[in-house]
């Protein structure tokens, strides 16, 4: 929960200046399907894209860190209030780099997913995205692969 706190803290550290200059940049909070919360920023690159960066930690293990740098286009806008795109790039990673050596782990999941989001009010949309990830890691001393999905909902501050 301490690390939970630290990310929160750390994000809205980074974030207060740039939106006090008008920057066009949001806060986000996501959790995945595998437990896994961040918090990050979302630049506004323009009407239709932004780059999303987010770290944290798992709910359930601590030790275990999480992260996600990606790009996302809005494809659609239904009457102002619907916003549906398409994400794409580093959806989600994971690392475990306080088990002892054997035990370690990193995988890094680029992939594509869809997303829906809708304002709650005036400066926070909740969203939720569905797509696949091609999960590339290295966990029990070997690399693997595999296709997975991946879920998630996110809520966005901004001004």
């Amino acid at each position: 929960m301490k690390k939970i706190l630290t990310c929160l803290l750390l994000t809205m550290i980074i974030a207060a200046p740039a939106m006090a200059n008008d920057l066009p940049i949001s806060i986000q909070a996501d959790l995945d399907m595998y437990l896994g919360y961040k918090m990050g920023i979302r630049f506004d690159v323009n009407d239709k894209l932004d780059i999303v960066s987010g770290f944290g930690a798992n709910v359930l293990f601590p030790t275990q860190y999480c992260f996600s740098t990606y790009a996302s286009y809005k494809t659609m806008e239904i009457h102002d209030t619907w916003h549906i795109g398409v994400n794409f790039g580093v959806l989600q990673g994971v690392f475990d780099n306080t088990a002892v050596i054997g035990e370690r782990y990193v995988y890094v999941n680029p992939g594509l997913s869809m997303y829906l989001t809708y304002p709650i009010s005036d400066k926070i949309r909740i969203g939720a995205q569905g797509g696949m990830v091609f999960m590339i890691g290295y966990d029990r001393g070997r690399w693997g692969s595999s296709l997975e999905p991946i879920m998630g909902i996110s809520f966005i501050y901004s001004e």
